[in-house]
């Protein structure tokens, strides 16, 4: 029999600025006293924007807890068993406990340590199976908040995986996205991200076989606002070009900290091989380390060590940014085709070696030369919605009005010291062989 309302899922209320009161039950009180969950609150939701909306420091803590009743919205539109209905719960408000510090941007920088099939899901995974204190409060549910938070491909081949439950977490339309844009869009205190959660919630439903999330026919409208506040809160937010330039650089401190500094030993964010598997003797040191970073704590490791990577932290804590030399899309504005390709398909290896000849030419540290390549999506990154017609489900893209070539939207940026602009420029436009005039930033 479910449960009377109130008598299990509302043990305790915390008041949210999106849904007012959302009620708990008393093992995700227990969870929200974890101090792996806790170090969420120190973590800020959207890294270095608040250099550009003051009011843009809301934490991962808060959203997971957002993720959370929203999953248990879509939940109880699905009809799950309350025994269902708690672990997906338990998943959304999980989801994000692997993040590090400045969320993303750190992820970054493990990848490059780790491989490019690291990730902060994988390490999520890692904490719930080895946190004492949350595998005591989860007991035999963990397994099940597992399975719900494995990764896609295992979930597809694996028929005792829930992946209706995993849809909810992570999929095309998902509590995670459903949460965070309207979270992220209220905070900055923009609109970009509003869209009827109300009208989604109540046509949302499952695929025949019973194993994805779908959107029926009368909430299509809905979800194409959804989409377009998705891309435009990347253009608009997301990748505003005063965050893209701290977030590298950040991203370039933490370069020096780590592989020249050695102030952060690469070793402690080193794992062994095999990193999908849960067993803990191949990341215990690993997460020792980690679960001691937060927004402050690798700020402070840094600056306090008093070496070149500090003055780049302490030029972003006092808003000396990097400007913009070049901002410019290759598409519209490169003519030759060759030219273009290049520029396009820069990789890592591409963009230091551009990065050193850049610096030669201009005479500029190269370390405070930062050429950056931006692509936006107007489809949802890979992840596609499915949306009833006719008793069918089929692909909300193929009928779409908004749908746009999937390459989506690339520009290249190149940041530098004040003062530099015009020179980088043009050393630019000298190494591509174009004209200045097409590639600077100008005003």
């Amino acid at each position: 029999m479910p449960r009377k309302p109130g008598s299990f899922w509302q043990q305790k209320s915390i008041r949210d600025p999106l849904y007012g009161f959302i009620g708990l039950t008393s093992r995700e009180v227990r969870l929200l006293s974890s101090p792996s969950l806790l170090r969420l609150q120190r973590i800020k939701q959207l890294s270095h924007s608040y250099l550009v909306y003051p009011s843009a420091v809301h934490s991962r803590f808060e959203h997971s807890l957002g993720a959370l009743h929203v999953s248990d919205r879509i939940s109880s539109q699905l009809e799950f068993s309350d025994e269902r209905r708690e672990l997906v719960r338990s998943a959304a408000l999980l989801h994000d406990i692997g993040h590090g510090p400045y969320s993303h941007l750190f992820e970054d920088v493990l990848k490059k340590i780790n491989g490019p099939t690291f990730s902060h899901e994988m390490i999520s995974r890692w904490i719930i199976n080895d946190d004492n204190d949350i595998s005591t409060v989860l007991g035999q549910r963990k397994d099940g908040v597992l399975s719900i938070l494995s990764e896609r491909k295992e979930i597809r081949s694996d028929e005792r995986c829930d992946s209706l439950g995993a849809d909810i977490i992570s999929s095309g339309i998902d509590a995670d996205k459903l949460d965070y844009l309207r979270r992220d869009s209220y905070h900055v205190g923009v609109a970009y991200g509003s869209f009827d959660l109300q009208r989604i919630l109540h046509t949302i439903t499952k695929t025949p076989n019973g194993l994805s999330l779908c959107i029926g026919e009368k909430g299509k409208d809905a979800v194409e606002n959804y989409r377009l506040g998705r891309y435009l809160m990347h253009a608009q937010v997301y990748e505003h070009h005063t965050r893209i330039v701290a977030d590298q650089m950040f991203l370039r401190a933490l370069d020096l900290a780590i592989n020249d500094e050695q102030i952060l030993p690469k070793a402690d964010y080193r794992v062994g091989s095999r990193t999908d598997s849960l067993e803990s003797a191949r990341h215990g040191r690993f997460l020792r380390n980690y679960l001691t970073l937060d927004d402050d704590a690798i700020y402070s490791r840094i600056l306090n060590a008093r070496r070149k990577s500090a003055k780049i932290l302490s030029a972003i804590r006092n808003r000396q940014l990097l400007k913009r030399a070049c901002e410019f899309e290759p598409r519209f504005d490169i003519d030759d085709a060759e030219t273009r390709h290049d520029i396009m398909r820069m990789d890592e290896r591409r963009r230091e070696e551009f990065r050193q000849d850049l610096a030669r030419r201009s005479r500029v540290d190269p370390d405070l030369l930062i050429p950056h390549i931006l692509t936006i999506s107007i489809k949802l990154y890979g992840d596609e919605i499915l949306v009833m017609r006719r008793g069918i489900p089929a692909e909300l893209s193929a009928a779409s009005p908004i749908s746009a070539d999937p390459g989506g939207i690339t520009r290249f940026f190149i940041f530098c010291p004040k003062g530099k602009e015009e020179a980088v420029a043009r050393a630019a436009a000298s190494y591509w062989g174009v004209r200045y005039s097409r590639i600077c930033h100008g005003d």
